[in-house]
């Protein structure tokens, strides 16, 4: 077993999960992929070795340092929201395409800062972003 783990109690403390979570996935033949890849990720276990063990899987060209930039930004491997990141920066370069303003570093950290801060409250949160959005749009050269 990956964990390393033969007991259920074990395994519960390594997936940081309820005896009772750990039962009804037993039942069904599955675990949730928004419990697992987190715990996978903050175990340092590759998600390809994972999920294609037999498989050559290439690396997609990223910005390795932009991206750890902003899982620091956004509250690192161990936040719950980091599965949620990718999706969060499409929505904000749609935002910024959408107001003409240049998709760069800057403008994203600056937008996912108040994305986090105004998490509760959607609504304020998509006229701020719209907001910051047509400044920086006004600003660039």
């Amino acid at each position: 077993m990956l964990s390393g783990k033969t007991q259920d109690a074990d395994l519960v403390r390594w997936l940081g999960v309820s005896k009772s979570s750990l039962n009804n996935w037993k039942s069904r033949g599955t675990i949730p992929f928004k419990t697992l890849v987190p715990v996978l990720i903050e175990k340092g276990v590759s998600l390809d070795w994972f999920f294609a063990p037999d498989q050559a899987l290439r690396r997609p060209d990223i910005d390795q340092q932009a991206l750890a930039e902003q899982i620091t930004r956004y509250g690192g491997a161990e936040s719950k929201d980091f599965v949620r990141l990718p999706g969060i920066i499409q929505e904000l370069t749609e935002i910024l395409q959408t107001a003409g303003a240049p998709v760069e570093q800057r403008q994203l950290n600056e937008m996912i800062a108040l994305h986090r801060v105004l998490e509760d409250e959607p609504k304020t949160r998509n006229k701020v972003l719209r907001v910051l959005a047509q400044v920086f749009a006004d600003e660039a050269p």
